[in-house]
């Protein structure tokens, strides 16, 4: 596969994360009210600062990740999975 056609697939998988995690993680888990939730069978905790902190944190991600659609080789680290 030519560098370019690697390119070209690794932001189509990027663009793909970037949607997937700010509408199915980020966004509901940080703004989403109780009766949204409940559509899917979620209970609002009583306390739900740690909802909203971890669809605060993946949001996070997702800016990343839009960060490393822009240009997917300026910010390789972004993408690269650390291996033991």
């Amino acid at each position: 596969m030519e560098t370019l056609q690697r390119l070209h697939w690794l932001r189509r998988v990027l663009l793909i994360k970037v949607v997937l995690t700010f509408l199915a993680w980020g966004l509901p888990a940080l703004m989403a009210p109780p009766a949204f939730l409940a559509l899917f069978d979620i209970a609002m905790p009583e306390d739900p600062i740690f909802l909203r902190l971890f669809g605060a944190v993946v949001t996070a991600v997702g800016v990343a990740y839009c960060h490393a659609y822009q240009d997917p080789v300026k910010v390789a680290p972004i993408e690269r999975v650390k291996r033991p």
